[in-house]
């Protein structure tokens, strides 16, 4: 059964971030639930699941595509979900957004702004950021291939209507065949989780 309301991710510090997640349940006493192995055909990470109460889940998320581990709460219940969520974000194991915000603005080369971006796309809130559109926005336009194709990519974690616009740009006249044809596939989806009006 699909939860109903589902937490902020949060990135962990370490990668893959299996030991970390595994710490913040232990010491909290949750019980392992479910594990789910990767499945790169299907698109489908690797993901461990403990119990936390009735209703409400811990999960641990390997994103081999983003080089990252990340943790989130779900739930049937609003209200544990998010005293979880809360709760989650106030650990040591976690980079707190400001902290993500801070790692794409000191990358010094392409590939780490690149690894920084993704980091950032999976770490983003669910809700509209300001901060987290402009540096993913600069990479969608940024003159690196590499940059734009990442910054896609990061881009499918924050599906915000906000992106439209720069993305159906790059459907339509990025250079690079291969970021037209992802940004065409990333436009796709965000239409379905945020229809055209």
């Amino acid at each position: 059964m699909l939860d109903e309301h589902m937490g902020r991710r949060y990135v962990l510090r370490d990668y893959p971030g299996a030991a970390e997640a595994c710490a913040l349940a232990e010491r909290r006493e949750w019980s392992v639930v479910g594990e789910r192995p990767a499945d790169p055909e299907r698109g489908l990470p690797f993901e461990m699941v403990w119990l936390i109460e009735p209703g409400c889940k811990f999960y641990f998320t390997h994103e081999e595509t983003a080089r990252c581990g990340h943790v989130h709460v779900g739930g049937r219940f609003a209200e544990p979900v998010e005293r979880h969520t809360e709760d989650l974000g106030r650990q040591p194991e976690v980079h707190s957004g400001a902290e993500l915000l801070q790692i794409v603005d000191g990358a010094s080369t392409p590939e780490e702004r690149g690894a920084a971006l993704l980091k950032l796309g999976v770490g983003a809130p669910h809700r509209f950021d300001r901060d987290f559109f402009d540096r993913t926005r600069a990479g969608l336009e940024d003159p690196d291939v590499r940059l734009r194709d990442l910054a896609l990519w990061a881009a499918t974690y924050s599906p915000w209507a906000e992106y439209k616009r720069i993305i159906e740009k790059l459907a339509r006249s990025d250079p690079d065949r291969g970021v037209r044809r992802r940004a065409k596939v990333t436009l796709d989806a965000l239409r379905r989780v945020v229809p055209d009006q």
